[in-house]
């Protein structure tokens, strides 16, 4: 909430102010996004609760990281990176030929 109080009992509640708290939350909200694995490893790492990693039933994330994991399997970053030549009026028409 907001205000740090439940409305109802008006007790006191955790409300994520900080950017990073709000990143933290984000992060463990998206778990089963390939890219965020690395980090909701590190944050469940930290809050002690490497229960949660593994390949049970009542773990979050695997023990092992998932296709795509890592920056650099992620195929849009990749995309420019092609070394072949593309053909078709689009690109030759931006190449300046006539074909």
């Amino acid at each position: 909430y907001y205000t740090g109080l439940d409305p109802h009992t008006m007790e006191k509640v955790f409300s994520a102010k900080r950017l990073t708290d709000r990143k933290v939350q984000q992060v463990l909200l998206q778990f089963f996004k390939p890219e965020n694995w690395a980090e909701v490893r590190r944050i469940l790492q930290e809050a002690g609760r490497k229960d949660l990693i593994g390949s049970g039933p009542g773990c979050l994330i695997s023990a092992k990281p998932p296709q795509g994991a890592w920056r650099g399997s992620d195929p849009k970053r990749r995309r420019g990176q092609s070394s072949a030549k593309k053909t078709g009026y689009r690109h030759a028409a931006r190449r300046g030929s006539k074909k």
